[in-house]
């Protein structure tokens, strides 16, 4: 109705309502990689400020996020229904961009060593933390600010330090 369409005009374009989810899954997640595709080419350019790449990392994703509330929040409902078409389409974008934060990661001396089970470990984490703050931040939990970005970012560095080290099992409390 917002688009001036009346419902036959809707299914000469798409065959259904999962049709169009399916269009703006791809549209939502073109705009993603090519708001991050500028950070991710100077990852793969061999730039070595790790902090302030992050940083950049973090508000591109922030603010893309915080731009498309409502299909995020599809795209994370969906994902968890193994037989739903557009559950496929986010978790296959998922994967790929998982792989792409993968090796760009591994392209850091941070990375050296570091099995590839504990960087898809990290990759998780940092896509859970970014994509919450980012719908922290369309609800208005969160303030897009410096020292939000600041603060995910070393969260995230921290994390990535971790993954560098042999942790010691942690004591069963008495």
């Amino acid at each position: 109705k917002r688009a001036g369409m009346a419902q036959p005009s809707f299914y000469v374009h798409f065959a259904d309502m999962d049709d169009l989810l399916v269009e703006l899954t791809k549209v939502v997640a073109r705009q993603l990689r090519e708001s991050m595709g500028a950070v991710s080419a100077s990852l793969r350019g061999g730039a070595s400020d790790l902090q302030e790449l992050t940083q950049r990392s973090v508000e591109v994703a922030l603010r893309t996020i915080a731009a498309q509330p409502q299909m995020i929040r599809i795209f994370m409902v969906e994902q968890a229904h193994p037989k739903s078409t557009i559950g496929s389409r986010v978790r296959a974008g998922l994967d790929a961009y998982l792989e792409d934060l993968m090796d760009d990661f591994h392209g850091f001396p941070i990375a050296k060593g570091v099995p590839r089970h504990r960087v898809r470990l990290f990759a998780d984490m940092v896509v859970a933390c970014v994509v919450t703050a980012g719908l922290g931040i369309a609800e208005g939990r969160h303030q897009m600010d410096d020292d939000l970005v600041m603060r995910l970012s070393k969260g995230i560095l921290a994390w990535a330090e971790a993954l560098r080290t042999d942790l010691p099992p942690i004591a069963p409390q008495p």
